[in-house]
């Protein structure tokens, strides 16, 4: 059988979308990763935003949170079991008292365990950069421990355990 050269450049034509294709699907890194960049947004604030935005902020931020997350920050005395909707709450006091918030995610390095199916763990760093409404500034970095889970129903990754250490 011998192939034209419009089937051989047609043939490669399709191989190359194919490969497209397969180089741009998000691979469950990348989607762990994006798990951090929706975190960072949602916590953003710039100056005064409306009710509605503040509500849906905090539902987004619970969609991510695994029905008990587990909370470990020595420094202030921290290690405690949570639902979504407590820390949702606790977010949304917080970005109350500020005009602007900055969250910055980095140097993130994600691990699947071999013998847990749906698990992903991740260290990395993270920045908070905020302006109080009182007129001072915070800046703040910690690394993190994180324990993501994949919810099967709603095929996203949440947040299982965080353990924050205070950067030297």
């Amino acid at each position: 059988m011998q192939i034209s050269r419009k089937g051989f450049i047609g043939l490669g034509c399709g191989l190359l979308v194919l490969a497209l294709v397969i180089a741009f699907l998000p691979n469950e890194e990348k989607r762990v990763r994006k798990t951090f960049d929706r975190v960072a947004e949602l916590l953003a604030k710039d100056g005064d935003e409306p009710v509605l935005t503040t509500a849906g902020k905090a539902n987004g931020l619970s969609n991510l949170i695994a029905p008990k997350m587990h909370l470990e920050a020595k420094e202030i005395g921290l290690n405690e079991s949570f639902d979504p909707s407590t820390l949702a709450q606790c977010a949304t006091l917080m970005r109350a008292h500020e005009r602007h918030i900055t969250v910055t995610f980095s140097d993130l390095s994600v691990d699947f365990p071999t013998d847990k199916e749906n698990v992903a763990d991740v260290l990395g760093n993270v920045a908070v950069d905020a302006d109080h409404n009182l007129g001072f500034k915070d800046k703040e970095a910690r690394t993190f421990e994180a324990v993501l889970t994949k919810d099967e129903e709603t095929d996203t990754w949440q947040f299982k355990n965080v353990k924050v250490h205070r950067v030297n």
